[in-house]
């Protein structure tokens, strides 16, 4: 994907707030395109050698990685790597078949009223 800006944004964004053995979260609302943001930045993380995990609350896997995809993240390939996983709490709420070895089922999600 080719960058919008001439700078680095999230390299800036992120620039000496992460250590060894930390954790970022980026959130959004659901309705939103936050997701895309989310995305490149996590893609920015990869290639640099992070390993990455997805909470998936959404939609099915193959969506999911069809949205990576669309934003330059291969989730196929970086998965055979062992760059990432997916925690699959829709897929196991909705009982949806696990296909991929990369994907990581939930066994007592929890229900929402």
């Amino acid at each position: 994907m080719e960058p919008v800006l001439e700078m680095d944004v999230v390299g800036e964004l992120l620039k000496g707030s992460l250590e060894n053995g930390s954790v970022t979260s980026i959130l959004y609302d659901a309705y939103s395109l936050g997701w895309t943001l989310g995305f490149e930045v996590f893609r920015t993380l990869l290639d640099g050698g992070f390993f990455g995990v997805i909470h998936n609350y959404s939609l099915p896997v193959p969506r999911l990685v069809s949205r990576a995809l669309f934003m330059g993240l291969n989730i196929t390939e970086l998965s055979k790597k062992n760059s990432l996983r997916i925690v699959d709490i829709f897929g196991s709420r909705y009982s949806v078949p696990i296909s991929d070895p990369y994907v990581i089922r939930v066994e007592t999600p929890v229900k929402t009223r």
